[in-house]
């Protein structure tokens, strides 16, 4: 018995010599998400999550999903300074797609498509100036059958939305 001890002390000593571990940053790709926020919650989420949120009772944090609104590490979180609400229907779509947008005040904005691998369309960018609610039609029937994503930005390049679009036959 006391041999088996010292042989499982130097294995423990000879193998956590042996031992190495990588080093993952954490991150998230994703088409689109969002945030939203309440009076009592703060959620964020991305394409792909099932549901992120930070719950906090003044003694406890908890953070659910991967994307963590309240992160206990020192990360870059770009924060958008336009908030919107929007309605994109119908997506899929054959060749209309309609967009409404609320804004949270009014702004200057810029709605562009893009295809999948982030190049222009031949869809020309519509712009408003100093607008709160937005109403727009958008003719897809030119474009080939695939995704694609409307980038909502203010004038000055920050991005408010982006959103995921599907053309079909």
């Amino acid at each position: 018995m006391k041999y088996q001890i010292w042989l499982f002390i130097a294995l423990l000593v000879v193998g956590n010599s042996y031992l190495s571990a990588q080093s993952l940053d954490r991150f998230v790709i994703g088409s689109t998400g969002g945030e939203a926020i309440g009076t009592t919650v703060h959620l964020e989420y991305t394409v792909g999550e099932v549901a992120t949120q930070t719950l906090d009772n003044g003694t406890f944090v908890l953070n659910q999903g991967f994307h963590q609104t309240n992160p206990p590490f020192n990360t870059s979180i770009e924060r958008t300074q336009i908030r919107v609400d929007y309605s994109l229907y119908p997506n899929p779509t054959h060749d209309i797609v309609n967009l409404k947008l609320e804004l949270e005040r009014p702004t200057d904005i810029v709605v562009e498509l893009l295809d999948i691998r982030g190049r222009r369309s031949n869809i020309p960018a519509q712009s408003w100036s100093n607008q709160q609610q937005i109403q727009a039609q958008f003719d897809l029937s030119t474009l080939p059958t695939g995704l694609y994503l409307m980038t909502i930005r203010g004038k000055s390049g920050e991005v408010a939305q982006s959103l995921r679009i599907e053309k079909l036959n």
